[in-house]
């Protein structure tokens, strides 16, 4: 009988430690939950991901200077994007701006968070200077009217905005951030140019083009054509004679596109952000898909139709830029030596 009674106290004992274990257990699983944020349990069911609330708290982090959640946030977004291999196109494009193809390929860091940044306070900037009605007119008319032209050409700035607050630009700078604020009024940019007889450039233009509307926009001489193409615009009364001479000429077009569109994990947000969050923020589109449906929606000779690589350049100049990213430059005694 003391047995049975010893034994039976014996299992209490044991199911009392086995329960207080369990709420143990239970209240430390509560603690890591409350001190995760919860979008990270949001982002990691991919199948029951409420995109629009992601998409909300990601753009919340980067309006907010978060850039650990803005990142944390972005990286699970664009999971999709992992182990992908960028085109060989852009490889050559990076490589030939300096770049190595790890920029292309590798995870989000910093130098995404500070163009997520550049891109909202040209947001802002655009609420700021011009009416929806007439979005396009005045972009062209308040950035060449702000921007004067630049004496002497200085190296390609990091983010969109330096060229805003410095307030001098050459013709590729206002290109960069006309096409940039032009991204909030629905409009791709292109620039086009009109070449010599040999080929060689010596004028160009903006081309925007959005919803199955064009438009042209003449930097130099300020001018802005609603409801036309390159191709199907008038040459200019107020274009010198050479101009207008090169007008009857074939054409080269450059897709516009900022370097961070074209890596992969960039590609990927861009894609998910085109559908759930363009009214918060507008990072552009990929130059991949881009370049095709431009060369469809303008019966181009693709042969004609390249990418950009003025921006590429500009992204050595970001702060946060990996070192790794760039390739070395090697001293020209050195070149000399390796070819003896």
């Amino acid at each position: 009988m003391n047995d049975n009674k010893k034994n039976i106290s014996e299992s209490v004992v044991k199911i009392g430690i086995s329960l207080l274990a369990v709420v143990l257990l239970g209240l430390i699983l509560v603690s890591i939950v409350r001190w995760i944020p919860s979008d990270v349990f949001y982002a990691k069911q991919y199948d029951k991901v409420d995109y629009r609330h992601l998409v909300k708290s990601w753009t919340q982090y980067v309006g907010r200077n978060n850039q650990d959640g803005a990142l944390l946030l972005a990286r699970r977004l664009s999971s999709e994007a992992e182990n992908k291999l960028p085109p060989a196109t852009f490889i050559k494009l990076f490589e030939s701006a300096g770049m190595k193809f790890i920029a292309l390929s590798s995870p989000f860091c910093g130098y995404d968070f500070v163009r997520w940044r550049d891109t909202l306070e040209l947001k802002t900037l655009f609420n700021r200077m011009v009416d929806r009605q007439t979005a396009l007119g005045d972009i062209l008319s308040v950035v060449n009217a702000a921007v004067k032209p630049l004496t002497h050409p200085l190296p390609p700035t990091g983010t969109i905005m330096e060229i805003w607050r410095r307030r001098t630009g050459t013709f590729n700078d206002k290109a960069r951030l006309i096409s940039s604020l032009a991204l909030y009024a629905g409009y791709q940019t292109s620039i086009v140019f009109l070449t010599d007889r040999r080929g060689k450039p010596v004028y160009p233009l903006l081309e925007f083009h959005g919803n199955g509307r064009f438009a042209v926009g003449d930097i130099i001489q300020e001018q802005f054509i609603e409801n036309v193409t390159v191709d199907s615009m008038k040459p200019l009364s107020e274009w010198p004679i050479q101009v207008k001479n090169a007008f009857s000429n074939p054409r080269v077009y450059f897709i516009v596109a900022e370097a961070a569109q074209y890596r992969t994990c960039e590609r990927q947000l861009m894609k998910i952000l085109s559908v759930y969050g363009t009214h918060l923020i507008c990072l552009g589109g990929d130059p991949l898909l881009r370049r095709e449906e431009y060369i469809k929606s303008r019966s181009l000779d693709r042969s004609k139709v390249y990418y950009w690589n003025y921006p590429i350049l500009g992204a050595g100049n970001v702060k946060n830029v990996p070192v790794g990213w760039k390739i070395k430059k090697v001293a020209a005694n050195s070149k000399k030596a390796a070819a003896k």
